[in-house]
């Protein structure tokens, strides 16, 4: 047996990256000597639940990630997501004690699990010194100059955040090198989410030119390229460092392209009579004001609203159906006894608000709440942009009919797909508009797509282009590439597209006993944790209302 390396390029798109090749030549080597194809993602291709899945190798119904935010039980609020809500041990939390992993930034891995080697904590880690941010905790003073992330929205100039992107990937490529060379781990993980972090802003500056011959035009044009080039750099830093029992599997939990606007289902929702308002509510709601002291970072959405909100209208029925200021639109005004449906989560997110379910759920579990399902999937699935008069939606499906598990109570009810993620609904701004469609309302110009990448390199690798893996056989495609018995309840099974059949008869896969479920994370932090940072990150971004 070998070692493994799995090297993580958050966001990374099959057309681009492979489109690229001839120009990256560490990718080239891998694509020549061993396999790659697609890698299909969850539904939605949303990274707490694409990289969990990734992890686990079990659904969202079974380990319980779907979003960055998730309601709280019996209740409305919405509570910020950590690895203490994953109900399922990942790959790493299995593996034999006689191996030793080290993973560096897999998103939503916060706080890190106490797994038999070293961890480092990705997106949502408050700060490098907050408990549950390293383990083991020692680790964290060979960690200087580390940097958890990078979003556009921080900044008013472009440059600067194109610049900090990129000393953000090299001072991770540096500790990530060191530390597996200091600690030399059988199975290192590493995940690199620059290229993610550069397309959300930068897509719309890659003109077809850029494309065709990245790396030649210059401007922020070609600053997908740039980036991407730098981590073929980094791909050839780990293919140096293998033996010829080693192997390289290349991963990414989605793809990429245009992002076009931003869509309010609540605004459907109301004028259908799904949602209602609370007209008493409403005339004592006192809307939120700017404050001096509010980072004008994360505070941005109250100025999407200019001035005094508009009189309230004297007609209670009006209010009722949200025809008002949508400053008065909160989940605070919402009337919940006539509610019977409404939107809440990134890119598209429907809850029915079932008795004995939430808090003051309308709907009748059973027949009432199938027959609403059903009538809400086939209305939604004839929703029309209001611009172009074509199909808005392209996906709109109950959750029964994508996941199953212990954890489905966690899944929205339906969930929607708006013209292959061109358009999304946002966390933070369910209420803003009257309209079904609007303009993107942070710096985003790029938007995840259903089909990320996958290579391999090694001895047990195919050579040339693969059929399409699933997400979830990665979990135990690691098992396997470590010879290391293979839990015998995921969903996945092991990727065969990019493996040799001769490696597979040589060496077949080791089954192995079931992975018992998390009840919580034993690697949880203090109850006291301060995760109001990462809450105001998320908000930022409008990912978190």
């Amino acid at each position: 047996m070998g070692r493994l390396i799995v090297f993580g390029m958050d966001g990374a798109d099959p057309d681009l990256l492979f489109g690229w090749a001839d120009r990256l030549p560490n990718l080239r080597r891998l694509m020549t000597h061993g396999a790659y194809g697609r890698l299909a993602s969850t539904t939605h291709p949303l990274t707490p639940q694409a990289w969990t899945t990734m992890l686990t190798g079990v659904n969202a119904g079974r380990h319980g990630i779907v979003d960055f935010g998730a309601r709280r039980a019996g209740a409305y609020d919405i509570d910020l997501v950590t690895s203490r809500d994953r109900r399922f041990p990942t790959v790493f939390e299995t593996l034999p004690e006689s191996l030793r992993a080290g993973v560096m930034n897999v998103p939503l891995s916060f706080p890190v699990d106490p797994i038999h080697g070293f961890a480092v904590g990705g997106m949502h880690t408050p700060t490098m010194d907050t408990p549950g941010a390293v383990h083991p905790p020692e680790l964290r003073a060979r960690l200087s100059g580390y940097v958890i992330d990078v979003m556009v929205h921080w900044y008013e100039q472009v440059e600067r955040f194109v610049a900090d992107v990129h000393a953000m990937l090299d001072a991770r490529h540096e500790a990530c090198l060191r530390l597996f060379d200091e600690e030399s781990p059988d199975v290192f993980m590493p995940v690199y989410v620059a290229l993610d972090r550069v397309q959300h802003a930068l897509w719309h500056e890659m003109t077809d030119a850029h494309r065709r011959e990245p790396g030649t035009h210059g401007g922020l044009g070609d600053e997908i390229f740039r980036v991407t080039k730098k981590l073929d750099e980094c791909l050839g830093d780990y293919l140096a460092r293998l033996g010829p029992k080693d192997h390289l599997l290349l991963v990414s939990d989605h793809g990429f392209g245009d992002l076009k606007g931003d869509v309010y289902l609540n605004a459907w929702l109301a004028r259908e009579g799904y949602l209602a308002f609370d007209p008493a509510k409403v005339r004592a709601y006192v809307p939120p004001q700017a404050e001096a002291s509010d980072d004008p970072r994360h505070a941005w959405h109250r100025d999407l609203l200019p001035g005094d909100p508009a009189p309230l209208p004297e007609s209670d029925d009006d209010i009722r159906a949200g025809r008002m200021d949508p400053r008065y639109k909160a989940w605070a005004t919402v009337d919940w006894t006539r509610t019977r449906a409404f939107a809440a989560g990134l890119f598209g997110h429907v809850w029915i608000n079932v008795r004995g379910r939430e808090a003051a759920g309308c709907v009748e579990p059973g027949a009432e709440y199938e027959s609403l399902c059903d009538e809400l999937v086939a209305k939604l699935r004839e929703l029309k942009h209001p611009e172009d008069g074509a199909a808005l939606v392209s996906m709109a499906e109950r959750r029964d009919e994508l996941f199953w598990g212990a954890e489905l109570a966690r899944v929205p009810d339906i969930l929607v797909a708006f013209r292959d993620y061109q358009y999304i609904t946002r966390g933070a701004t369910e209420f803003l508009s009257d309209e079904l469609v609007g303009p993107v309302v942070v710096g985003h110009t790029g938007n995840h797509r259903m089909h990320g990448v996958v290579g391999l390199f090694g001895p047990r690798a195919a050579k040339g282009e693969a059929a399409d893996s699933e997400i979830a056989q990665i979990a135990p495609t690691i098992s396997y590439l470590l010879d290391a018995p293979i839990p015998s309840n995921l969903d996945g099974e092991i990727a065969r597209a990019i493996l040799r059949p001769e490696a597979l008869a040589e060496h077949p896969p080791v089954p192995g006993p079931p992975a018992a479920p998390r009840v919580s994370s034993s690697g949880s932090p203090s109850s006291d944790t301060d995760m109001s940072a990462v809450v105001r990150r998320l908000q930022g971004l409008g990912y978190l209302g």
